[in-house]
């Protein structure tokens, strides 16, 4: 049976086994631990491995990859690698995910299976709305494997093509909030603020710290608008947006995305949808100062900072963005 799994310790032997007689550099694929010992494997790349996936040990233009393995019953086939979002040197280069089978199992399609098993893994780590991968011109077997599985010719060079398959992860819609269902939205909105409630001890003015009826309130309000974030089934994240179209800025507050469903574009998706559907300029929020990765968001997204703070205690102080 053909099945993938993350580099684990339980499987060392296989996997040591695997990865030393990996060339160094197969179609861009490099493998710096060609040849390794057993000691070092177990001791210095398998950590490593493990490491990488969660972003520990990396350099600086490095970004965290999760190593698979590919395996037919108790034989592994194969190696996929997802990188966990783009650099500039990804976005041009080798892309999301790369893979390597072992040259005694080409040619029974493992590759066409281990990348599309790869990609439903890939849709739970990878922010961007594409994958991006690459592919030499003279390895036409390997293009066919990422076209059979979704993927399009994006342009090419005098060696390469570049192909993306689009990512049906990044697909959300916004479900506008009823009255029963605020109690949901209040309950969602108080689990997603704990940590930072926790963190900043804001307790007056945090999501986290409000009372049912003064969200309660919000909702009643006839300029204001909260829709459920939706991923397939799931409700990963709430936004509200405050409308009172009297010319005046629209506002989101708050906006957020539930713990397990975080670092995977969720956010930047939904206030990506709600500006198509209430128009892209005019726009303001606040967010923490001290939570930089909100800060990249909202600049990726193109607000600015309007140069107005506001100092809430020792420990944090509210930013406040305009988009135009």
């Amino acid at each position: 049976m053909i099945h993938i799994k993350e580099a684990n310790f339980e499987d060392i032997e296989k996997e040591w086994l695997f990865v030393k007689d990996m060339p160094e550099d197969e179609n861009g694929l490099t493998n710096e631990w060609s040849g390794i010992s057993r000691e070092d494997f177990e001791n210095r790349a398998l950590p490593q491995m493990l490491d990488y996936s969660k972003g520990v040990g990396l350099e600086d233009w490095l970004v965290p990859e999760t190593f698979l393995f590919l395996w037919d019953d108790d034989v592994i086939v194969g190696q996929f690698r997802i990188r966990h979002y783009l650099n500039d040197a990804l976005r041009e280069g080798s892309g999301h995910i790369g893979y390597y089978i072992g040259k005694q199992f080409r040619g029974k399609h493992y590759a066409t299976q281990g990348l599309k098993l790869t990609l439903e893994i890939a849709k739970n780590i990878v922010p961007e709305e594409e994958f991006y991968l690459r592919v030499n011109k003279d390895n036409p077997a390997s293009l066919k494997v990422m076209l059979n599985n979704g993927g399009r010719i994006a342009y090419e060079n005098e060696e390469k093509y570049f192909v993306r398959i689009i990512n049906p992860g990044k697909s959300i819609t916004l479900k506008e909030v009823t009255r029963e269902e605020i109690e949901t939205v209040w309950q969602m909105q108080t689990e997603a603020f704990s940590g930072l409630l926790k963190k900043y001890q804001d307790y007056d003015t945090s999501p986290g710290a409000e009372a049912f009826e003064k969200v309660l309130a919000r909702f009643e309000q006839p300029w204001t608008t909260y829709y459920f974030i939706v991923s397939g089934k799931e409700r990963v994240g709430v936004i509200r947006i405050i409308d009172k179209k009297d010319g005046s800025r629209k506002r989101i507050s708050p906006v957020w995305i539930m713990e397990e469903y975080r670092n995977r574009g969720y956010a930047q998706d939904a206030i990506k949808e709600a500006e198509r559907i209430y128009g892209s300029d005019n726009w303001c929020l606040d967010t923490i100062l001290q939570e930089e990765g909100n800060l990249h968001l909202y600049e990726k997204l193109g607000y600015h900072q309007t140069g107005k703070t506001e100092r809430i205690n020792e420990r944090m102080d509210i930013v406040f963005y305009e988009k135009n």
